[in-house]
């Protein structure tokens, strides 16, 4: 943790640690798993992950192309029966996207090592089909996929996501899938 961490924050990492490490050893026991497999999607998590002892954390970062992004969250979508999800415009999803991105490699310093966020299917069980959700390249109106684009172009381009125009090519498929397209 360093003696730059504030006694507070490490008395209260530690503590979280302190649950976190038999839970993941109860984890292990039970399942008698050598590799556990944990989705959680937040980046102060792997930040916290990586000084619980005995851990060999290895944490994967799957980037949905901003535009897809953007464009699964502005469909209404119901949560369950009852409820929707909210509703984010195209520039507010696009910094969003680039925020979180961003965070991961530098707040979290994982440097070349990523994490994941997810959707609601993330919770179903049983077979899941996997497939690849392109609507925002045809639905998605122009102005919005040239703001996105715009918006977060520099990261796009980091993720192998840039295109010659807003619009994209067919060409110019991601690199890995994270399953937000069925958002």
């Amino acid at each position: 943790m360093g003696d730059a961490a504030p006694a507070r924050y490490a008395g209260r990492l530690r503590s979280y640690l302190g649950v976190l490490g038999p839970m993941y050893e109860a984890v292990r026991h039970v399942s008698g798993a050598n590799v556990i497999v944990d989705s959680t999607k937040d980046a102060a998590y792997a930040h916290a992950m990586r000084r619980m002892a005995g851990v060999d954390l290895r944490v994967l970062h799957l980037v949905r192309d901003s535009r897809g992004v953007a464009w699964s969250w502005a469909k209404l979508v119901r949560s369950d029966p009852d409820h929707y999800m909210r509703q984010f415009s195209p520039p507010v999803t696009a910094s969003r996207w680039v925020a979180y991105n961003l965070m991961v490699e530098s707040k979290a310093r994982l440097g070349p090592h990523h994490t994941v966020t997810g959707n609601p299917m993330r919770m179903t069980a049983g077979s899941i089909d996997i497939r690849l959700d392109e609507a925002w390249r045809t639905h998605m109106p122009f102005r919005q996929r040239a703001e996105v684009t715009a918006l977060t172009w520099p990261l796009l381009r980091r993720y192998s996501h840039a295109a010659s125009s807003p619009s994209a090519s067919a060409e110019n498929t991601p690199t890995a899938l994270d399953g937000t397209g069925g958002r």
